[in-house]
């Protein structure tokens, strides 16, 4: 695993949109917010290592990291792409993944 941030990207592009996002913002306030947020996500996930990132998503947002246990646990992807990635209802995946469908409910609303 490499302890270098990607080099693919261009830093200067990502900070020249945070700027102008952030005037936006400024200006028009909240229609800007997702706007900023995502231009500002963006550039920590170029300079962000990958040794970083796991530990951020594993000390930082233990949530996202239980999350994606329990979804591996359950097999939940597995099953959301049987039938070539058909929609499924929660009632479906639960009796796909034994999971009880008032839990299962709550856990993918999560993810919405």
């Amino acid at each position: 695993m490499s302890a270098q941030p990607s080099q693919d990207g261009d830093i200067s592009r990502l900070l020249a949109n945070i700027t102008s996002e952030g005037t936006l913002f400024m200006n028009n306030g909240s229609h800007a917010r997702s706007r900023l947020l995502e231009a500002a996500r963006a550039l920590v996930s170029e300079l962000e290592t990958p040794r970083e990132t796991v530990i951020r998503m594993c000390w930082g947002e233990t949530n996202l990291f239980t999350s994606a246990m329990i979804a591996r646990d359950l097999k939940l992807f597995a099953h959301l792409d049987e039938d070539g990635g058909s929609d499924k209802t929660v009632s479906q995946l639960a009796k796909m993944t034994d999971a009880d469908p008032a839990l299962l409910s709550m856990f993918v609303t999560i993810f919405q």
